[in-house]
């Protein structure tokens, strides 16, 4: 019995051995799962703060090509514009050549009135000359 007695004592202490051992391996895991999951709360904490960054990123970059867009669209209104005035530029232009034709066409004929007055003038002139003269 008393080998029976030492033999069950042997084995509870191995029990109890292996039990601490558990124990310690345990502990030792529970360790490592906390130091890993605060680790983990803090890349989620870091995922989250750069994911707001992104967002506001995001946000930003839309304001920029909407502002973009509203400058183009005002862009292409002033464009609109000098395509306008440069087409009412061009067509007074236009008048004012048929108009600068026409005035020269005026002078042409006026230059031409007066020449013809002007030498019917120093053909009476000569006239006169030629009776004052030669008096007949």
């Amino acid at each position: 019995m008393e080998e029976r007695i030492a033999k069950l004592e042997a084995i509870a202490d191995s029990t109890v051995a292996a039990v601490a051992a558990l124990r310690t391996d345990m502990n030792e895991r529970f360790r490592l799962v906390d130091t890993q999951l605060a680790e983990l709360r803090r890349q989620k904490v870091d995922t989250e703060l750069i994911l707001t960054r992104l967002e506001a990123q995001a946000i930003q970059i839309e304001e920029l090509r909407q502002g973009m867009d509203r400058r183009f669209k005002d862009t292409d209104r002033r464009f609109d514009q000098m395509d306008r005035r440069l087409e009412h530029i061009e067509r007074r232009l236009d008048e004012q050549a048929e108009q600068i034709k026409e005035l020269r066409s005026d002078l042409r004929y006026m230059a031409r009135w007066l020449f013809g007055t002007q030498f019917a003038i120093a053909l009476f002139l000569l006239g006169l000359a030629a009776k004052i003269f030669y008096p007949s």
